[in-house]
């Protein structure tokens, strides 16, 4: 693994040739609490506390910082990211695990100094995603963005945005099965109690009337919101998906 401490402005990089990352990097400024060079001298571990979270957060929990890196790098950061340092913190993602009492920094690419720190959260987050550009809500609690014509909601809750990516792709790309699972679901009702003195329709008229007009990511299932047309007078369909990418429940909602 190349890796190089530059002398006129302080940073442990870390690049991984031939690795790619189907996510966007996200960028951790904090204050190092505590620091140490571990054994057998190719990890220099830092702990950020406080520390802002991708999201915008402030978090007082300690951040795990251990970049693994030449040892001739481990030893020189040693004179740059001591105590009471601030740095700027390029990663994968940030998680914590349970049980855990720190979070840790994944998939560490450059770590750099920052000559003013400011910790505060602002009035207005903008997270720059895989998904594409993303606003926090205060109001509903999630990040709101746009995929396609279709409004994206990914809930503020830990790990979420990173787990995200995998899941909207994954619906996205099961459209048609998703479709062909409404339809199989809702055209009897709908030719049973809703059509009046319509037409009954197949299959294929009934996917014609659905517009995909929200994708909601949650902690717990990714649900799907289609506009119907007429077809459920001023209702909608409802389709929720567990963690896993399977239907669990079809609604009209």
């Amino acid at each position: 693994m190349a890796t190089k401490l530059a002398r006129r402005k302080p940073r442990i990089k870390s690049p991984k040739p031939g690795s790619r990352s189907t996510s966007s990097p996200v960028r951790i400024d904090g204050l190092v609490s505590d620091a140490a060079l571990a054994q057998p001298g190719t990890w220099y571990v830092m702990f950020l506390m406080p520390w802002r979270h991708p999201d915008g957060r402030v978090i007082d929990e300690e951040l795990r910082v251990a970049p693994e890196v030449a040892r001739s790098v481990a030893v020189a950061a040693q004179r740059h990211y001591r105590r009471g340092v601030a740095v700027r913190v390029t990663a994968k993602q940030v998680t914590k695990g349970r049980g855990f009492t720190y979070w840790n920094a994944d998939g560490i690419s450059r770590v750099e100094k920052l000559r003013k720190l400011q910790l505060e959260e602002p009035q207005d987050i903008t997270v720059r995603h895989a998904l594409g550009g993303l606003v926090l809500d205060r109001g509903r609690g999630a990040f709101v963005g746009k995929r396609g014509r279709a409004e994206l909601i990914i809930d503020r809750v830990d790990g979420l945005l990173a787990a995200a990516t995998t899941r909207v792709r994954a619906v996205e790309e099961k459209q048609a099965q998703i479709r062909a699972a409404i339809a199989k679901s809702l055209v009897p009702v709908y030719n049973a109690h809703w059509r009046e003195t319509r037409t009954s329709i197949d299959a294929a008229a009934f996917d014609r009337r659905l517009k995909l007009s929200t994708i909601h990511v949650g902690a717990g299932r990714t649900t799907l919101y289609y506009v119907s047309g007429s077809l459920f007078a001023d209702h909608g369909v409802e389709v929720r998906i567990g963690a896993r990418g399977v239907i669990s429940e079809i609604l009209i909602s």
